[in-house]
């Protein structure tokens, strides 16, 4: 039962913690045509943002295309995609694919198209390349929201109708008789899929959950209160759905229903189009605010100490206006600020005169801390395979074999590997593959550096030298370092690897490609140890967070690593103990002893291993 005291005290505190400060918008750009023209949906990549929206030819409804654009961080135009020939064709929500492309929900209007409005799901590179486009034989009603599942395929939901797709769009299943409002769906923590169903217009709407084949779970008693649903978000305590009125839905994760927030002072035409949570715990939500001259909005709220009675220090701590127009989406970017997407006019009486506008706002707080690095380690090489091993097509190639030390699983497409560390353009992109690229863990990977990638996902692009190279593996913006090895002249069907696995030592050894490391041999080979002590500069450098410090032993001692600021203090001692000969390496996170991160600026680091000690300098960004 809900408690709708405590409900009512919540509205109470909600109204006296409104607060009306302003987050400034840094630049506005503008897209379309002479027409009534919508943002829909925006991801930002590593070089700019892509957004999708409908681009009227007329003003009336019955004429328009799904449009596309790509812009550059600043907004600045690189291209235009522009979908459908004739009639009322929209476009959904956009959304990022796990093997990191684009995908969008495109519909047809129903009373322009013989009565029937068939989604059409379409799949882009980054380029604006069409890969593939589906169109399913079913009447939808703007179909805005599509999600990527955990298998890499599709969900989308509207007009009754549930379909779930595999990777290239074919339909795994369905569900029919949901509802004619119902849009709003999300994935589940667990694979599932929970989606907002509603019999009419605001009338009857409740949660349901299916796992992954399509069963359902549980179904919650359905509310009637409040406005469509647009989207709905998940939280750690709840399901947070966007409302038609200017409000917020709360569910807890079982499905119970919470109760209703009013954001906005609802009117009619007031909308809170989505709603997402910012990595420092609060929660920013999008719309269009009625009461402010139906201007796009945003805004910002708190809530801690929440309980299963929904007994929360809930707080609305600001809501910025941005003119006539609307917001439908909005993302946080990765230089801290936000961006949103939807739109715009200069005359607020001529409403088809709305351009699709992209906003840039001010800072939201600091950028989100980069994702640590995936447990990976180079493990082992052979760089002159004459006989000792061969590949699935029987040739005697060299490889490169990585380790995963963590306890989950890793999936390293779309990471770079090089045997030429510090020159970007021989950075390799290991190719996306079903199951292929994806370690266990406790598991290894045999990657064959035959420079023949025709052969498969697991073959590089590059051959080993036999003398000497660097070998290094960097994370998917080709920055961040994971693991290298620097290395001197090899032998003949002797792999040179750690031991144990996933050490810090370095030996050479018989090859065991894709299984755990023989113990290290007895080889004389002068070449691969230096004669003297020597400490090679990090890489990268400069750097941001992660950097590997190289170096060689030329005898087993103690060795100390430490880390020092320009004014000589000790910031971190990264290593102290005793090591054998041999070529070492070290990776230092930018954190000093306490674990916290350490500010950007020049720092020292010395190795000294005996009454050898020599020190360089590098460089933290942030």
């Amino acid at each position: 039962m809900i408690n709708y005291f405590k409900y009512l005290l919540l509205i109470i505190i909600l109204s006296f913690s409104f607060s009306s400060a302003q987050l400034d918008t840094l630049w506005t750009k503008k897209f379309g045509g002479d027409f009534k023209d919508w943002g829909y949906g925006i991801v930002e990549l590593d070089d700019g943002y892509v957004f999708s929206g409908v681009q009227y030819l007329g003003n009336s409804n019955d004429s328009s295309k799904a449009v596309f654009y790509k812009t550059d961080l600043n907004g600045e135009l690189i291209w235009h995609y522009a979908y459908g020939d004739s009639g009322a064709v929209f476009s959904g929500n956009l959304i990022r694919t796990q093997d990191g492309n684009l995908a969008s929900l495109i519909y047809q209007n129903s009373y322009v198209i013989n009565g029937i409005a068939n989604p059409i799901l379409i799949k882009m590179d980054l380029d604006g390349n069409v890969i593939f486009e589906k169109e399913y034989d079913v009447d939808l009603s703007s179909p805005y929201n599509l999600v990527n599942t955990s298998d890499g395929g599709y969900a989308f939901i509207s007009y009754g109708n549930l379909y779930k797709t595999d990777s290239e769009g074919e339909i795994d299943w369905f569900k029919d008789g949901l509802g004619n409002e119902s849009m709003a769906i999300i994935e589940s923590d667990d694979d599932g899929i929970v989606i907002v169903s509603q019999v009419d217009y605001g009338v009857g709407k409740r949660l349901i959950k299916y796992n992954p084949d399509g069963v359902e779970l549980w179904e919650s008693e359905p509310i009637e209160d409040g406005f469509s649903v647009w989207n709905i978000s998940k939280t750690q305590n709840y399901y947070i759905g966007s409302a038609a009125g200017g409000g917020l839905l709360f569910w807890d994760l079982n499905g119970t229903y919470i109760g209703f927030v009013d954001m906005m002072n609802a009117g009619s035409w007031t909308r809170v189009w989505d709603v997402k949570e910012h990595y420092d715990g609060s929660y920013y939500f999008s719309g269009i605010a009625e009461n402010q001259g139906s201007s796009a909005a945003i805004g910002n709220f708190t809530m801690s100490n929440t309980n299963e009675y929904f007994e929360d220090n809930f707080s609305l701590n600001w809501t910025s206006y941005f003119g006539w127009g609307r917001t439908y989406d909005f993302i946080f970017n990765n230089d801290g600020g936000i961006s949103m997407i939807g739109g715009c006019q200069e005359n607020v009486d001529d409403f088809n005169s709305f351009d699709i506008c992209l906003f840039k706002l001010e800072t939201a707080g600091p950028p989100p801390p980069p994702p640590p690095p995936p447990t990976l380690v180079i493990n082992e090489f052979l760089a002159l395979n004459g006989s000792c091993c061969t590949d699935s097509e029987g040739d005697n190639d060299d490889y490169i074999e990585l380790f995963n030390y963590g306890t989950e699983e890793v999936n390293i497409a779309g990471l770079y590997i090089t045997d030429d560390a510090g020159n970007e353009d021989s950075y390799f992109e290991i190719p996306s593959s079903d199951n292929n690229t994806v370690i266990q863990p406790g598991g290894f990977l045999t990657l064959w550096a035959d420079n023949e990638e025709e052969q498969g996902p697991l073959h590089l692009g590059f051959k080993l030298n036999g003398t000497s190279e660097h070998i290094a593996l960097y994370m998917s913006n080709k920055d961040s370092l994971i693991d290298d090895i620097s290395y001197g002249n090899q032998d003949v069907d002797i792999a040179y690897g750690r031991y144990p696995d996933g050490g810090e030592e370095w030996g050479f050894m018989n090859p065991s490609p894709g299984t755990s490391n023989s113990e290290v041999l007895e080889i004389n080979n002068e070449s691969v140890i230096s004669e003297t002590f020597t400490i090679h500069q990090n890489f990268p450098n400069p750097f941001n967070p992660f950097t590997s410090l190289t170096y060689e032993l030329h005898e087993e001692g103690i060795v100390s690593i430490t880390i020092h600021d320009m004014m000589g203090r000790i910031v971190k001692t990264l290593f102290k103990s005793s090591q054998t000969a041999g070529y070492k390496s070290i990776i230092w996170d930018a954190t000093n002893d306490r674990n916290e991160p350490v500010p950007a600026g020049m720092y020292i680091y010395t190795i000294q291993a005996g009454e050898f000690r020599q020190t360089r300098k590098m460089v933290l960004l942030k």
